[in-house]
């Protein structure tokens, strides 16, 4: 047997990691470019760990930490800077993707905005924009997520590829080697994210038992964000298959759509699964699910000075 799992995919988020508390100095209706500087620069797979080796046709996050602290305390409402992205990379062109808000931790407050303007050919540029929240604050720091593909074209396939951004005047960089397909050997599980444009879902594939061994009686149990984060899985989305793929693990025919009365067992809070894999005598089978996400926050201090040891 062999399985697949699926889930949708998050457009794109940006996450304020914090601010202290200044005083604010310049003229209120002033606005000026923002001087930030990148604390880290990687792609994450769709549970935000860092990877430096995906696949070609996979999705995945561009993120980013900026800080901005070198403005000191003159952050003011509508203060921006721009990000210049990669043009190995394709970033959705769906609305929702392209303009959404930054919310405070109370999930009402909205604290910056940002905008993404995607090239059709690969790279394109985000603005992201200071709300009136930072007035007041200091040491204001955050981190930038944006769903992703390649753009094969523009790929060493099967090499170190040197991926750059721009933020304002400043160029950071970082590599990843890129790999295509190859033939599958002795591989019992696999496991890839997908995410849904235009959709706060991610989705997921479970390759099982593509070598075609003895699973009698086995099992399989995952979980989103290891069982700790605000991912849920989406009731009803679980979807197991019996196909037949070739040597690469395409999908070549569904041979049957298997009923998971009595197989699957999902955790109370959602964020976990079991599933038993039964008879194993067909010897390739796929298993979709869907999950969702629930937004970030983000966290600020105001007024005093720096709390003391």
């Amino acid at each position: 047997m062999i399985a697949h799992v699926v889930f949708g995919a998050l457009a794109a988020a940006i996450v304020l990691l914090g601010a202290g508390t200044v005083a604010a100095a310049r003229e209120a209706s002033a606005t000026q470019p923002v001087d930030v500087a990148v604390e880290r620069f990687s792609i994450q797979d769709l549970s935000h760990r860092d990877v430096d080796r995906v696949y070609y046709a996979s999705r995945f996050y561009l993120a980013m930490t900026w800080d901005a602290s070198a403005a000191g305390q003159g952050l003011r409402a509508a203060d921006h800077f721009d990000v210049t992205l990669p043009d190995q990379m394709r970033f959705p062109e769906d609305s929702a993707a392209r303009d959404f808000d930054l919310y405070g931790e109370d999930g009402a407050t909205v604290v910056a905005r940002a905008h993404v303007d995607p090239d059709p050919e690969g790279g394109g540029t985000v603005r992201m924009t200071l709300t009136d929240w930072v007035e007041g604050r200091r040491n204001v720091r955050g981190s930038i997520y944006l769903a992703a593909s390649f753009v094969r074209s523009r790929l060493n396939m099967d090499g170190r590829n040197t991926v750059q951004a721009t933020v304002g005047d400043k160029v950071t960089s970082m590599e990843v080697e890129v790999f295509g397909d190859r033939d599958i050997h002795d591989e019992v599980l696999a496991k890839w994210g997908s995410p849904d444009t235009g959709s706060p879902t991610a989705s997921w594939t479970m390759r099982i038992n593509r070598r075609g061994a003895d699973l009698t009686g086995a099992r399989v149990d995952d979980s989103l964000s290891e069982g700790s984060g605000g991912d849920t899985y989406v009731p009803g989305s679980f979807v197991l298959r019996q196909v037949e793929m070739d040597a690469k693990g395409r999908v070549t025919r569904v041979v049957r759509t298997v009923d998971l009365a009595g197989r699957l067992s999902t955790a109370p809070d959602g964020r976990s699964f079991s599933l038993d894999l039964g008879d194993p005598a067909a010897s390739l089978v796929a298993l979709a699910a869907a999950a969702g996400h629930r937004r970030r926050s983000c966290s600020g201090e105001r007024g005093g000075d720096r709390p003391r040891a």
